[in-house]
């Protein structure tokens, strides 16, 4: 009996030291390994840093990523191929010095003065007539003294237009007492209209070299005119007609506070006019399919209480989708009549054809003839493509 206890104990103390040493083996051998590791790292990261002129391996460009998204944020997005044309073709010819001249009243609104008077500037091309500086009307809208000079950049626009017509700042003195004839032009005239008010000429010519054109907006045509003219009131309205270095001045300033007349909120908002909220921003991507994800940058001044100058990456689709309609949704589901789920159809079938994309100017509504169609055609000067723009 003593001797089989002898004989468990002689096994039992040789197997306890066995694993002792076992697990002081690993342990050795895992250090050994986390020790050469370490040191092959280091020795491999000193080759690096000596022959890559001393840049670390790792490290974060921090300011590197910062400059990649302000790039992609500030950068102009894509023309799709397409740039401003204005430039005369080779077949146009310039006016040349003519002793008819055409005074005008510009009438309406700074916009409608403002086209009129490109609209003018190419009436007087093709009546070969020299345009005396148009007057701004002073009494049937703004209630203002304002001069041309005043408002834009006289001598700009006299000069950028010398090889397309003859402007002048004011009737030479021994014309300003002779009678003028006084037009109504036709609104959105042709060039068929205008060629034939060249008579004009012929039938005063005795003792008119004058017409005065009473009114100015809307007395072109919006299509089927030639290249040239269009390309001219191009040149005329978005490089000649320039604001006055005052105004440019003042248009640097910013203010503390702005007049605002006083509006119906709710007449605003069901008419369009007014900006989205945060919460009806956010239904209106998830409708379109953006990911929670999406980021949005606020391109304004102080909005729902907090200023942000940053300008969005998303396509411009808010000053482009039809804001009426989705008022009218937006109310429906606030009436329980819509489920958010349901939103999503109705936005896509609105959204489909506005992307801002160039398009071809329209024509007007179809099965419609006559002036009517005229007056409803697409505003040249909304949508000066194709004559304006061009494929590269």
């Amino acid at each position: 009996m003593q001797r089989m206890v002898n004989r468990r104990g002689h096994h039992h103390l040789p197997l306890s030291r066995h694993r002792k040493s076992s697990f002081f083996s690993i342990t050795l051998y895992v250090i050994l390994i986390f020790s050469l590791s370490i040191f092959t790292f280091l020795l491999y990261s000193s080759y690096v840093l000596q022959e890559d002129n001393k840049v670390p391996l790792l490290r974060v460009e921090k300011p590197k990523i910062n400059k990649l998204l302000d790039d992609q944020l500030w950068k102009t997005p894509s023309g799709l191929g397409l740039r401003q044309c204005v430039k005369r073709t080779s077949r146009y010819r310039a006016t040349p010095v003519s002793d008819h001249y055409i005074t005008v009243k510009s009438n309406g609104g700074l916009n409608q003065m403002r086209t009129g008077i490109a609209d003018m500037v190419a009436v007087a091309h093709i009546m070969n007539a020299t345009l005396v500086i148009p007057q701004l009307d002073k009494s049937s809208f703004w209630q203002d003294s304002s001069t041309f000079s005043n408002i834009f950049d006289e001598t700009h626009f006299i000069k950028s237009l010398e090889k397309d017509v003859r402007i002048v700042k004011k009737l030479p003195k021994e014309l300003e007492s002779l009678p003028r004839a006084r037009k109504h032009f036709t609104s959105w005239g042709g060039l068929g209209y205008y060629e034939e008010m060249t008579t004009l000429w012929k039938e005063y010519q005795e003792s008119y070299f004058i017409i005065h054109v009473a009114k100015s907006d809307s007395r072109l045509a919006n299509n089927d005119l030639p290249l040239d003219i269009q390309r001219l009131r191009c040149r005329a309205l978005y490089h000649a007609l320039r604001f006055s270095p005052s105004i440019e001045s003042l248009g640097k300033r910013k203010t503390s506070h702005w007049k605002v007349k006083n509006i119906n909120p709710t007449e605003q908002r069901d008419a369009g006019l007014c900006p989205l909220t945060p919460k009806e921003v956010g239904i209106f991507l998830k409708a379109l399919g953006y990911p929670p994800s999406t980021l949005i940058y606020i391109a304004a001044g102080e909005i729902y209480g907090v200023t942000r100058t940053f300008r969005s990456s998303l396509p411009g689709f808010l000053t482009l989708f039809p804001k009426k309609s989705l008022v009218q949704l937006f109310d429906l589901m606030e009436a329980g009549q819509l489920e958010e789920s349901s939103l999503s159809l109705p936005v896509m079938q609105l959204h489909r054809q506005r992307f801002g994309g160039p398009r071809r100017r329209g024509s007007g509504p179809p099965g419609i003839k006559g002036r009517v169609r005229l007056r409803l055609e697409e505003s040249f000067y909304q949508n000066p493509y194709p004559e304006c723009i061009c494929k590269s």
